[in-house]
């Protein structure tokens, strides 16, 4: 009796051992052909009638998913909902049972919902499941990353493809991503796309010519900003002309220390509204080899310094300066000070320029000192404002 029952405990101990072991081999040894190991299954059917699939413990490329939710797109492709892999990187994969994926992220566009709505309908699960990762690759392919797609996510840093064509409004706000690296040179970057998010650094390509929306950054907490090669860099690329930076861009970025600005650029345009409400950003540096600077509009005066940066330094003598014209032909720069080398282009201009000495609006002070000399610009958004010289320090 004693033997058979010592029998009957080797063979369960050899079934148990051979299960972990065809597990662990089909696993890490000799894993089965990526994207053969489940076929996908439809698990939703939206509102407009797309319907969503959805695939479980596979392969691709040589890594291991624990899932992927997808919808497919016309003509060809698909667009990644929500993927979720293992470790502490999560590189998405290309394609997914041969089908190459396009976009990244949940599209609100043909919905009559709010973006809170949605939220609420999916319970989050829409969302790609970025949480505590030490970087998140999106691989080449790639052209459209869809509103909300990175909402909330964390990750240290995250890797965009050349081929990306389009980041939408929204895309990463409130996220948590110390850096980001932007590897397309003509990528849009929509309005609000990095709304409310904790980001330090994004990095542009070389020769940067797409867009960056307006308010992009808006409240966010980046810190360091390398400003977009706004020129082309080589003579024989003609499919790259100018990029742009739009209005308030990066507006109400409260940690915003330092703009790196990039050398050989013909002009750079600076636009109205781009460092309003930039606690921490004092100084704008020009390096000598910039042909021209447009500052444009900023509701900065004496009695509101929050409007933007406090000086402009310019370290050439060649670069050009130019600013805004009242309605009587006054040039006006809406900073508190120049400081360039002595005699300089920045400094003539400096000379005859005025600065915004008082905002009389209501809307950004108080009980204003009266003495308005004119109304400054055809936009009545600050109201009346009193000029006085610009201030100007030669080097």
């Amino acid at each position: 009796m004693k033997k058979i029952k010592i029998l009957f405990l080797a063979i369960a101990f050899c079934l148990v051992l051979t299960v972990v072991i065809t597990a662990i081999c089909r696993r890490y040894i000799c894993p089965e052909k990526d994207g053969a190991q489940n076929t996908s299954v439809p698990f939703r059917v939206t509102a407009a009638g797309d319907i969503e699939y959805e695939i479980k413990d596979f392969n691709e490329e040589g890594r291991h998913y624990i899932y992927a939710k997808y919808k497919k797109l016309q003509p060809e492709g698909i667009r990644v909902l929500s993927i979720k892999g293992e470790g502490e990187e999560l590189v998405i994969p290309s394609e997914i049972q041969g089908m190459k994926v396009k976009e990244i992220g949940q599209s609100f566009e043909n919905s009559s919902k709010g973006w809170e709505d949605m939220i609420a309908a999916h319970g989050g699960a829409w969302r790609l499941q970025g949480q505590d990762l030490k970087k998140i690759v999106v691989p080449e392919g790639v052209t459209k990353i869809c509103e909300y797609a990175f909402f909330e996510c964390h990750a240290g840093e995250m890797v965009l493809p050349e081929t990306l064509k389009c980041i939408d409004s929204a895309t990463f706000s409130y996220c948590k991503i110390k850096k980001i690296v932007v590897g397309s040179r003509d990528v849009k970057l929509c309005e609000m796309a990095f709304n409310g998010a904790k980001v330090k650094e994004v990095e542009f390509p070389v020769g940067f010519c797409g867009r960056i929306g307006d308010n992009c950054f808006i409240a966010s907490t980046i810190e360091t900003v390398r400003w977009p090669q706004e020129e082309k860099t080589d003579n024989k690329d003609k499919s790259c002309v100018q990029g742009k930076v739009e209005n308030y861009a990066f507006c109400q970025c409260k940690k915003l220390k330092k703009v790196i600005f990039p050398e050989n650029q013909k002009k750079i345009i600076i636009p109205d509204g781009c460092f309003v409400d930039c606690d921490s950003l004092e100084e704008l540096v020009f390096p000598e080899s910039t042909g021209s600077v447009k500052y444009g509009s900023m509701p900065y005066a004496d009695n509101n310094k929050k409007g933007g940066a406090d000086v402009l330094v310019f370290k050439g003598k060649n670069t050009r300066l130019r600013g805004q014209t009242t309605k009587a032909g006054k040039k006006i720069l809406t900073v508190g000070k120049v400081r360039a080398p002595a005699g300089s282009k920045a400094i003539q201009f400096a000379k005859k320029a005025y600065r915004i000495k008082w905002i009389n609006n209501k809307a950004f002070i108080k009980d204003a000192p009266g003495g308005v000399e004119e109304v400054y610009g055809e936009d009545e958004e600050y109201g009346d404002v009193t000029l006085a010289a610009m201030r100007y320090e030669e080097t």
